[in-house]
């Protein structure tokens, strides 16, 4: 349960991450390509071995995450504070 909370988790944060883009600036961060991490092992596999190994993924993800959060909240920022 413990790692399915965990996928739930890293599911709702990325799609909230993409309603705030349009799918044209979707396109041009390559947002897909942030669970590439994710898709040569299989998360529901739980023993000693395959945690390291999701450990591993969820770093890479959240590394391969922090330069379009960054792009994202430079967005956000022009919005809220352009002038009108």
């Amino acid at each position: 349960m413990e790692r399915l909370t965990e996928v739930q988790k890293l599911r709702t944060q990325h799609d909230e991450l993409m309603r705030l883009l349009s799918p044209e600036e979707q396109k041009g961060l390559d947002v897909m390509s942030v669970f590439e991490p994710f898709r040569a092992i299989n998360c529901f596999y739980h023993n000693d071995y395959q945690s390291q190994i999701w450990n591993r993924a969820v770093a890479q993800y959240e590394e391969n995450l922090a330069p379009k959060e960054k792009e994202l909240c430079e967005k956000l920022r022009k919005e809220i504070f352009a002038e009108k």
